[in-house]
């Protein structure tokens, strides 16, 4: 096979994992947590090892460095990757794979599979015509530059997921806590016989953006209400661009310093913040699954009457 179209192929994948990688790194922790919402909690903690295998395999694909062990490397990975997102797909109702992080945006199902397919395609071809260039002293230097760097973006972004902060790790400062006793008093009043979501987000936020759709939900069938707290301030124009159809409250800076990372979920029980989600939006049959500890007959059970009565 022509060397150029080997060289293009080893192009075309080099920017898809250094872009991911790169969108990854903005909220690691997010992205810890859209793997948890795949239903696979336990392995959102390699989420950061995740991010700095795309960003290696990039750079190497990129500068020609053993590009035959890191397109199998890459293609491994994407296989990894679709078999994740098929199974969060089918069985929990995925929909955005969050292959590129906040600097994404949800595609179809479809277009992902097609994507990860041609990807796949692309490696196969690096893998059997790709050839290795001499590796220059400043190469590995440049390297090892960005790998650092990458690593110490992904550790400053990353957090534990919710799955593991509300289980077994030191709890967030808000957990437990009575809602006339934070910041969030002023903009919600909470009866004790009555249960909220509160979801705090920003036009601005990616992973926000990406998880609106799922928020829309949350209307129906969680909880008695759903509070939506906007650090930005919302515009006709920034609502019609994130389809955006529910009123928000402008609460600015009121909440910095409790409320670190966006989005941000909270429900609230007997005026009580019983759980705290960061940086992503389960959808409703994950959250009621994993949080509020309903069988999978209970959740379609609420399901089908949602239906009837609508």
């Amino acid at each position: 096979m022509r060397t150029d179209v080997v060289r293009l192929c080893e192009l075309v994948v080099a920017v898809v994992f250094l872009l991911s990688a790169t969108g990854k790194m903005v909220n690691a922790g997010g992205f810890g947590e859209l793997i948890s919402s795949y239903g696979l909690p336990w392995l959102s903690v390699l989420a950061p090892l995740i991010v700095l295998a795309e960003l290696l395999a990039g750079l190497c694909l990129l500068l020609q460095i053993s590009t035959r062990l890191f397109a199998l490397l890459s293609l491994l990975m994407l296989l990894v990757f679709t078999g994740a997102f098929l199974y969060g797909n089918v069985f929990h109702g995925i929909e955005d794979c969050g292959c590129f992080g906040d600097i994404g945006r949800e595609l179809p199902s479809w277009l992902t599979y097609l994507r990860n397919a041609v990807l796949m395609l692309l490696c196969c071809i690096v893998i059997k015509f790709g050839t290795n260039k001499g590796v220059s002293p400043w190469q590995w230097g440049l390297i090892g530059v960005l790998m650092v760097g990458g690593a110490f973006w992904t550790g400053n972004s990353w957090h534990l997921s919710s799955f593991y902060a509300n289980q077994f790790a030191r709890p967030h400062e808000l957990l437990n806590l009575q809602v006339k006793e934070t910041p969030l008093a002023p903009y919600l009043h909470a009866s004790n016989d009555s249960t909220y979501v509160v979801w705090v987000f920003s036009h601005s936020c990616g992973t926000c953006a990406n998880g609106i759709e799922n928020i829309k939900k949350y209307r129906q069938g969680v909880a008695d209400r759903l509070v939506t707290l906007c650090v930005t301030e919302p515009t006709e124009r920034k609502n019609r661009l994130l389809d955006i159809d529910f009123e928000s409250e402008y609460v600015g800076d009121a909440l910095q310093g409790f409320i670190k990372v966006l989005p941000t979920l909270l429900y609230i029980e007997k005026g009580q913040i019983r759980y705290v989600i960061e940086g992503t939006v389960p959808n409703v049959y994950l959250f009621k699954k994993n949080y509020l500890e309903k069988t999978n007959d209970e959740i379609l059970n609420e399901i089908k009457t949602q239906i009837i009565n609508n």
